[in-house]
């Protein structure tokens, strides 16, 4: 009984020595690569989301209502 109870706390003391020194250093340099990998891309997507607005920016013509085309004619009769 108190072999296999050595053992077991030698294979935990194994895990845990793996765990803190191989597995862990490893998953935080992938989760950091995988964050600027995504940053990137969020840059990049913004950056094409600002150009396509500017884009219709620049092909779209503003459209005013009647009422408001009124109110200003009504405002340069006034001299307003």
């Amino acid at each position: 009984m108190k072999a296999l109870e050595n053992a077991h706390k030698a294979e935990i003391k194994e895990l845990i020595n793996k765990w803190n020194h191989i597995i862990m250093p490893n998953f935080e340099n992938e989760a950091q690569i995988l964050e600027l990998e995504l940053k990137k891309k969020h840059q990049t997507e913004l950056e094409g989301f600002h150009s396509e607005l500017e884009k219709d920016g620049e092909k779209s013509k503003v459209h005013y209502t009647s009422d408001t085309l009124n109110l200003a004619k009504k405002a340069e009769i006034l001299g307003m």
